[in-house]
């Protein structure tokens, strides 16, 4: 729609281009900015209670940092127990 407003509004200016989307730098993320917040959370003790196997999940974020992407799986495992941590304080 902007598109088609855009080429009627300005003579001669095209978009050769389809739409395309974008990806989020989780990876880079994990690693830099957000790794305290990350090491928090998969530190927590809910994570055996939510029933996690703990190795697992600390392999992965050992092998993340070291330069491999688990960043799906770890980003998933942080937005769970974020979750968890406020559906717990919120029963409370």
């Amino acid at each position: 729609f902007l598109r088609l407003a855009a080429e009627r509004l300005i003579p001669g200016i095209r978009f050769p281009r389809k739409k395309r989307g974008f990806s989020m730098p989780t990876a880079h993320w994990l690693r830099c900015e957000l790794r305290d917040w990350a090491e928090d959370l998969l530190a927590d003790s809910s994570l055996t209670q939510l029933g996690a196997e703990r190795r697992d999940v600390i392999d992965s974020w050992n092998a993340h940092i070291a330069g491999q992407d688990h960043s799906r799986k770890i980003w998933g495992w942080c937005s769970f127990v974020c979750w968890w941590r406020t559906w717990r304080s919120a029963r409370e």
